[in-house]
């Protein structure tokens, strides 16, 4: 008896489950079931019950519904960004194929990451590329990487994606590390050529001077030996034995073919030809140059 009470029970427990509210069928099966009338009491009590619990069930849904829809509206915080800043904004200069890491500073409400909320701009990005390189941990900063792509001038700045704010802009400037080698190689060699040059130039005129005092020495000599000796026929002097000034001078007069030493007023002076004639006023050295004296005037 008790299993089937037990049954009975189960069976109306599916069946107000199945479908809430609906007395009708709940009744209809409980009327179908072929159990005995203090059964179908137990049966009446529990679907009774349950259905009671469901009511009250969907009252209080109804209450809380009522009060939650009843509650006011919290703000949500607004997303805004109200700076944005560079941490540095000196030029910067860097070879080609270099990279560079900086970052800017942001300042805002509703953010826990600005790293999407900003972008970086190169104005000329044949010469450098630049892009975000995340917030490293750090809430209020974004970190970027500029990349040297060839020679030449570009700037980078940031600014947020609506571009209402910008940084400073930043001026790049990427030389060519090959260049930059030739440059250098071209220096060094001029520099060569330079002290070269210069080497040349010290040497030419040491021989320079070299040579003019030589010239000196030996013109001081030439003039030495003229006021001594002239050994060698101009015809300067030719025709002037007849000379009262000549006639009076000390000096002896020279023919260079005979080898003969005159006196000015000698007969034979005006026979010299004046390839030959030639004067001196030292005797003793006439003499010793192998020159005789004349012996119609000594």
């Amino acid at each position: 008896m008790k299993r089937k009470v037990v049954s009975a029970i189960l069976l109306a427990l599916l069946a107000l489950s199945a479908c809430a509210g609906c007395g009708s069928k709940s009744n209809s099966i409980i009327e179908s079931s072929n159990t005995n009338s203090t059964d179908k009491s137990i049966i009446s009590s529990v679907v009774s019950t349950e259905s009671s619990k469901q009511e009250n069930s969907k009252e209080i849904s109804k209450v809380e519904s009522h009060a939650e829809s009843s509650k006011p509206e919290v703000s949500k915080i607004e997303k805004k960004i109200t700076s944005i800043k560079l941490n540095n904004s000196d030029n910067v200069k860097v070879y080609d194929d270099e990279c560079k890491y900086d970052y800017i500073s942001l300042k805002g409400s509703g953010y826990n990451n600005y790293t999407n909320e900003v972008k970086f701009i190169s104005t000329n990005p044949k010469v450098a590329t630049v892009e975000t390189y995340g917030n490293k941990g750090y809430k209020d900063r974004v970190y970027y990487k500029v990349k040297a792509v060839s020679a030449g001038i570009t700037t980078i700045y940031a600014q947020t994606k609506n571009g209402e704010l910008k940084t400073d802009k930043v001026t790049f400037t990427v030389k060519s590390k090959a260049e930059e080698s030739r440059l250098v190689e071209e220096s060094r060699l001029a520099e060569e050529s330079k002290r070269a040059e210069e080497s040349r130039l010290a040497e030419e005129s040491k021989l320079a001077e070299e040579s003019r005092k030589s010239e000196e020495s030996r013109l001081l000599e030439s003039s030495k030996n003229a006021n001594t000796t002239n050994t060698r026929g101009n015809g300067n002097n030719f025709n002037t034995y007849d000379n009262e000034e000549q006639q009076n001078t000390t000096q002896y007069v020279l023919n260079t073919s005979t080898k003969k030493i005159h006196r000015s007023h000698c007969r034979f002076v005006k026979k010299i030809a004046p390839q030959n004639y030639s004067t001196t006023s030292d005797l003793q050295s006439a003499l010793a140059q192998g020159y005789k004296e004349c012996k119609k005037c000594f």
